[in-house]
C-alpha cells in the first residue's frame, strides 16, 4: 500500500460578537435600611453589580452545599450502591 498524504482536516471557528449596550440599567426598589446595608458590603471600588453577583454567586454555593448535606444524610436504603449500577 503506497504512503498516503493526509491533510488535516481543517476547521474553521467562526467568532459571533452580540453587542450590548456598555450598562443596561435597572431599578431594584430597596428600603433605606437595605440600601444601607449593600453599601456597608460593598467595598471601596467594588461597583452594585459586582456586589450582587458575589451575594447570588454565595448564595448558589450555600444551596449547592445544603443539597450535598442532604444528599449525604439520605437514608442508604433511597440510595442504589454504584455495584448495583
Amino acid at each position: 500500500m503506497a504512503n498516503r498524504l493526509i491533510k488535516p482536516e481543517m476547521t474553521y471557528l467562526q467568532k459571533y460578537v452580540i453587542q450590548m449596550p456598555p450598562t443596561a440599567n435597572k431599578r431594584i426598589p430597596v428600603t433605606e435600611e437595605r440600601w444601607k446595608e449593600l453599601n456597608e458590603l460593598k467595598q471601596a471600588g467594588e461597583t452594585y453589580d459586582d456586589l450582587l453577583d458575589e451575594l447570588i454567586q454565595e448564595h448558589q454555593r450555600r444551596q449547592l452545599a445544603e443539597r450535598t448535606r442532604e444528599v449525604r444524610e439520605a437514608d442508604s436504603e433511597e440510595l442504589t450502591p454504584l455495584d448495583e449500577l
